[in-house]
């Protein structure tokens, strides 16, 4: 898949996730966005490719981006 493509469905996609997490935290998206504390540090080493696996995983299984990898890494152990 062509990088832009990816970078455009990762960003798609994080705006889905951050407009729910905002709307069952009671804040802004913006207000989310700029906490940066909706995303572990890890997170921006990954893919683009992995984290929209991630998030389409929280999306339909309503967990959260940390919940997530937080099970990956306890599988992995």
């Amino acid at each position: 898949m062509n990088d832009n493509v990816q970078e455009i469905g990762y960003y798609l996609l994080q705006d889905e996730y951050l407009k729910r997490l905002s709307s069952s935290k009671n804040i802004t998206v913006e207000e989310m966005t700029n906490s940066y504390d909706c995303f572990p540090v890890e997170w921006f080493n990954y893919s683009y490719e992995r984290r929209i696996e991630i998030l389409q995983q929280a999306l339909s299984t309503n967990q959260t981006v940390d919940e997530i990898m937080y099970d990956n890494a306890k599988a992995k152990h």
